[in-house]
């Protein structure tokens, strides 16, 4: 889960929330919470949460790196074999993480699953987005030319996907160069040029 700096508005408050929406994961995982240097009193709430939840593991930076510095340099943080990542204002249906993670162990010729999403309100509640023309309407696993498709514009959401790791240490991670407004659309575009994908035919994630 990424948490922003001190130059972005607090959201310590919707930590619960998306920590909540991760409760109930069946597979092996860890929860490795990502702090930028935060000033909203994250240090304070994140406490208790850790109580209640033992995969929990909490990392804050010394100095505040910006989003996509973050991420990057959370790969030697991370563990497990597959990643995925949610952004603290966003959350995760039932299932999300599970249904994924069986893809990847279950085709080891699938390096990156995603799915679509649901938009998250100010107070919680869900909502269709519309779909884009490059979605199609049905699951997939392998039989996409995912990189092809890619360069008309980025169709995959961020917080929807599960990768292998070795995609991160063999490709890298965000070009931080990039306007953020690119920096995901580049990264799957590099990675789907070398990966075979899948795709889940149901919004799992809210964002």
């Amino acid at each position: 889960i990424g948490h922003p700096g001190k130059n972005l508005p607090g959201k310590a408050h919707l930590l619960p929330q998306a920590l909540g929406s991760l409760e109930g994961i069946e597979c092996s995982h860890e929860i490795v919470i990502l702090d930028d240097y935060s000033a909203d009193g994250t240090r304070t709430i994140i406490g208790p949460l850790m109580k209640k939840n033992d995969h929990i593991r909490y990392v804050r930076r010394p100095e505040n790196l910006g989003r996509h510095r973050n991420f990057n340099e959370a790969l030697p943080e991370v563990k497990g074999k597959f990643v995925a990542w949610l952004d603290d204002d966003d959350m995760a249906k039932p299932g999300n993480y599970d249904r994924k993670a069986k893809i990847l162990r279950e085709n080891p010729e699938i390096d990156l699953v995603y799915s679509l999403y649901d938009g998250l309100g100010p107070n919680g509640g869900r909502f269709p987005l519309p779909r884009r023309i490059e979605h199609v309407d049905h699951d997939y696993i392998g039989g996409r030319d995912e990189f092809r498709d890619l360069i008309t514009g980025n169709y995959i959401g961020g917080p929807t996907v599960m990768f292998r790791r070795k995609l991160w240490e063999e490709y890298g991670g965000y070009d931080t160069d990039l306007p953020q407004t690119l920096s995901d659309w580049d990264l799957w575009l590099r990675y789907t040029d070398k990966a075979d994908t899948a795709f889940i035919n149901e919004p799992l994630v809210a964002v």
